[in-house]
């Protein structure tokens, strides 16, 4: 997918959910778990309408919320306080040791 407009995620996901065989008849019978995009949250409603179940994955909100948290850029609207300077190094070295598999 080269752009990713809700129209193409739409088209897509219901070109990939057709392959395991499932009928458009059936597709409102699951709840779909997807990231908070807006493109993703536009391709599930047609009209300003539902046409399918989703929630947004807890997994993403969390990383997007840690990503904020330790973010050091300057122009971000969520620059990292002067305090928290000290878990950043920590996160940062962790992040640069390998794991032991002792």
């Amino acid at each position: 997918m080269d752009r990713k407009t809700a129209e193409i995620v739409r088209a897509f996901l219901f070109r990939k959910l057709a392959t395991i065989k499932l009928l458009e008849s059936e597709l409102k019978n699951f709840i779909y778990v997807t990231d908070a995009g807006s493109n993703v949250e536009a391709a599930f409603t047609l009209r300003n309408k539902p046409i399918l179940s989703r929630i947004t994955c807890a997994g993403h909100q969390l990383n997007t919320g840690i990503r904020n948290c330790f973010n050091t850029n300057r122009k971000s609207d969520f620059v990292i306080p002067a305090a928290a300077i000290p878990a950043l190094d920590l996160r940062n070295e962790a992040k640069e040791q390998p794991l032991s598999s002792t």
